[in-house]
């Protein structure tokens, strides 16, 4: 609701700006002083040190209350074919209708929308678990790397920055490539990074690279 971003306020200022009904603005004060994100100081409803801290993580956070708010109504209503028959659950589930592959191999504007809402997610997660993968490997100055299924480029953005002399190939289906292109297209390695549209069930992968990811 935005809360967070009015605040210090008073409980009155918040109910009238948002609208709150009395027992729903005590509700909410409620749940989150109990979470250690609100606390009340000197009359005004305040964040509390702790969770302003944890607000330079705020875009991880809200892509994974994004992705609670799509996973709950699966879990409410599902849960039974979920134990039962993943087929059926497969069919219903809203989370799973979300990573619509079929509709990233076209450029029309639907297909580009669909699928940007599924690329904003995995980029998002990626920005903050690509440091652990790339621990794992030395790559040499110079190397041209692929990345398989790549989506936005992020991986391959977080690989060209900690390695001044890399090179990368994201492969993935053409809509996400498109994304991607507009994803980085303001960042510094953005230059040392290229797009390739394909898909990897059907089609050849880039030649001529050195290692894969």
């Amino acid at each position: 609701m935005g809360v967070i971003d009015a605040l210090p306020a008073t409980r009155e200022s918040l109910a009238r700006r948002f609208a709150l009904a009395p027992r729903g603005l005590e509700l909410m004060l409620a749940l989150l002083g109990r979470s250690g994100v609100l606390a009340e100081r000197d009359g005004a409803v305040v964040l509390t040190d702790a969770f302003r801290t944890s607000l330079a993580w705020r875009d991880l956070i809200e892509l994974r209350l994004a992705f609670a708010d799509l996973v709950l109504p699966d879990v409410a209503t599902l849960l039974r074919p979920f134990i039962q028959d993943s087929g059926k659950f497969l069919a219903r589930s809203a989370v799973f209708d979300l990573f619509r592959y079929d509709r990233a191999g076209t450029l029309s504007p639907e297909d580009i929308d669909a699928t940007r809402r599924w690329v904003r997610l995995t980029t998002g997660l990626t920005r903050y678990e690509s440091a652990g993968l790339l621990a794992l490997h030395a790559f040499a100055p110079g190397a041209h790397v692929l990345d398989i299924g790549g989506n936005s480029g992020e991986m391959a953005r977080a690989l060209c920055a900690a390695h001044p002399g890399v090179h990368a190939t994201v492969f993935d289906l053409p809509a996400v490539c498109e994304l991607g292109r507009a994803h980085l297209k303001d960042m510094p390695e953005a230059a040392r990074i290229r797009f390739a549209a394909g898909d990897m069930r059907r089609d050849a992968l880039p030649g001529g690279m050195d290692a894969a990811i």
